[in-house]
């Protein structure tokens, strides 16, 4: 688990019983990242559908296509619980 999780804590104590909490939502949290994933995968066919480039600003769709995308990758990787401490 990522220590962005419980980086706001620092009686070991907390950490502790927070990340049973955390992983105790494994469900939930799974399912959000299976919604995540769909919205990246979204993403990617907006981005190569050849309609985007009827917008005559398709530049900027595309710029903030990137934006979305970034912020959903860091969301996954936060996601993923399997992940070691960084």
């Amino acid at each position: 688990m990522k220590t962005i999780w419980y980086n706001h804590l620092t009686d070991e104590e907390e950490i502790l019983d927070f990340k049973r909490r955390v992983l105790g939502a494994i469900d939930i949290l799974r399912r959000l990242d299976i919604m995540t994933r769909d919205k990246v995968t979204n993403i990617s066919t907006t981005r190569i559908s050849t309609r985007t480039y009827d917008n005559a600003s398709w530049p900027y769709l595309h710029a903030h296509l990137n934006g979305k995308e970034e912020a959903y990758l860091e969301i996954l990787s936060i996601l993923n619980l399997n992940i070691t401490e960084e």
